[in-house]
C-alpha cells in the first residue's frame, strides 16, 4: 500500500495483529522486501509494519536530503499513522541510528529494540557548514543524473544485476531471492542510496551529540552481530567488540553473535531475527 506521511508518499506493509507491534526499518538502499523471510517466520505472531523511505523500494523519490532528525520524525509519523502503541523497533545496519535516536528522544514510546548488524560510530565529527553544503549539492546532482538515466532502459537492465552482485558480497548463504531485485530497476534508487551514503557521516555525528545529552532507554535491546563476511580474526574481533560497546550503552541490552551470517542477516539468518524479536517480546511482557 502507499500511505501519505506528512505530505510524502511512502510504500508500506502492514500484516499480523499480535501485540506488541513491530516497526521495521531497512538499512541504506534497503526496502520492505528485505524482511519477507523474517516475517514468514513470525506469521500469526506480532503485527509488523514496514515502510520504504523516499526513493527506495516502492516509494517515489524526494528532493529532501536525508537527515537524522527527519528520519526520527518519520519513524514517529509512521507509528502514529498506523496507530502503533509502543512498538518494538527492528532496524538493520545504518537504520539502527534512526531506531536508537528515536528511542532516546521518546524513551516511553518504544517497547524494545532489535538492532540487526547495526552500523557503529562513536567519535564521528560534524562535517561543517561547507562540507554539508557540498554533500547536499552532490546529492542533487546525483538525483538529476538519475532522472535522466531513468528515461533510458539502462537502469532496468543493469540495476538488478548490480544489486545482486553487491548483495552477494554481503551474504553468507548465496544470492538473495530474485524477487528482491526487481525494485532496483530505477536509477533513482541508486541516487537515493548515494544521498544516504553522503548523509551517513551527518547521521553519526548527530547521534553522537544526542548520546551526550540523553540516556539510552531502559527497554530490552538485542544487538545481532554478523561475522560471516568479515575477513580475518582481527576484523571479526573489532566488529564484535564495537557491537559489545554499543550493547553496553543500553541498561537492558544483550548481544547475539552470528558467525554464519553476512551483513544481510535478513537473507542469511531470518530465524535469528525472529528469535531476537520473540525474546524481546517475552522480555517486554515480563
Amino acid at each position: 500500500m502507499v500511505i501519505d506521511v506528512g505530505g510524502v508518499p511512502l510504500y508500506a506493509i502492514d500484516q499480523g495483529d499480535g501485540e506488541p507491534p513491530l516497526l521495521l526499518l531497512a538499512g541504506v538502499a534497503g526496502q520492505c522486501a528485505d524482511w519477507a523471510s523474517t516475517l514468514a517466520l513470525l506469521a500469526g505472531r506480532p503485527r509488523a509494519v514496514g515502510y520504504d523511505r523516499p526513493g527506495l523500494g516502492g516509494s517515489p523519490p524526494s528532493s529532501a536530503f536525508p537527515t537524522l532528525d527527519g528520519e526520527v520524525a518519520r519513524v514517529g509519523a509512521v507509528a502514529a499513522r498506523f496507530g502503533l502503541q509502543r512498538p518494538i523497533l527492528v532496524a538493520h545496519s545504518a537504520a539502527a541510528f534512526f531506531a536508537e535516536a528515536y528511542a532516546r528522544c521518546h524513551p516511553t514510546a518504544v517497547a524494545g529494540l532489535v538492532l540487526v548488524d547495526p552500523s557503529v560510530e562513536f567519535r564521528t565529527r560534524p562535517r561543517g557548514r561547507l562540507g554539508s553544503l557540498a554533500a547536499r549539492r552532490a546529492a542533487r546532482i546525483g538525483a538529476a543524473v538519475a532522472h535522466g538515466a531513468d528515461l533510458s532502459p539502462l537502469p532496468r537492465l543493469a540495476g538488478p544485476a548490480i544489486w545482486r552482485a553487491a548483495a552477494a558480497s554481503m551474504t553468507w548463504r548465496g544470492r538473495p531471492p530474485d524477487d528482491a531485485a526487481r525494485l532496483y530497476r530505477r536509477a533513482s534508487v541508486a541516487a537515493t542510496a548515494y544521498a544516504e551514503w553522503l548523509a551517513y557521516r551527518d547521521w553519526a555525528a548527530d547521534l553522537a551529540r544526542l548520546r551526550r545529552r540523553t540516556q539510552a532507554p531502559a527497554v530490552p535491546t538485542v544487538v545481532l552481530t554478523a561475522l560471516g563476511r568479515i575477513r580475518g580474526d582481527r576484523g571479526r574481533r573489532r566488529w564484535r567488540a564495537a557491537h559489545a560497546r554499543l550493547t553496553a550503552m543500553f541498561p537492558d541490552g544483550w548481544q547475539i553473535v552470528l558467525p554464519d551470517s553476512g551483513h544481510l542477516v535478513g537473507f542469511d539468518r531470518p530465524d535469528a531475527i525472529a528469535d531476537a524479536v520473540g525474546a524481546v517480546i517475552d522480555h517486554a511482557r515480563t
